[in-house]
């Protein structure tokens, strides 16, 4: 008996300790209804916008604009905005500065410990005293639902 409480306990354990990843996903927009091309626009950075609509309309043609599908939206703002100061600043709402550190990497999965990092760095050089712990982040994270973040498997 005692070996099963072992190993159960064993099994907890290694269960916490395995990163838990999240990422942004599109469907849980298009299930409510919510443009993420939209929502992607919004936080486009003004000098970004111009230089990407440009080379958008180039490749699309003049009627079709930067963000009509989540994916060129997502693609630009990984080329331009993301790498701007200010994309992410200390200001913004700790899940918004969590939205937008995933929005850097697309729809790809990032760790709780990867995220963290991610924010800490932008806030770095900032007098923010509201300083982010990983267990409030994971909470965070565990039981928001206002940004489409998920839980997901790393690929």
């Amino acid at each position: 008996m005692d070996k099963e409480v072992n190993s159960s306990n064993e099994a907890d354990v290694e269960d916490q300790s395995k990163p838990t990843y999240y990422a942004i996903d599109p469907t849980w927009y298009e299930n409510r209804g919510i443009s993420l091309s939209q929502l992607l626009k919004l936080r486009h950075l003004p000098k970004c916008n111009n230089q990407q609509s440009g080379d958008n309309a180039k490749k699309r043609g003049k009627s079709k604009l930067l963000t009509d599908d989540w994916e060129s939206g997502m693609k630009a703002l990984q080329k331009c905005c993301s790498k701007q100061s200010g994309f992410i600043a200390a200001h913004m709402s700790t899940m918004e500065s969590i939205f937008r550190v995933l929005l850097k990497v697309g729809i790809k999965p990032l760790s709780t410990i990867q995220i963290f990092e991610g924010i800490e760095a932008s806030r770095s050089n900032s007098d923010n005293f509201n300083r982010l712990t990983i267990s409030v982040l994971e909470r965070l994270l565990e039981h928001q639902d206002t940004y489409g973040i998920r839980k997901s498997e790393v690929k």
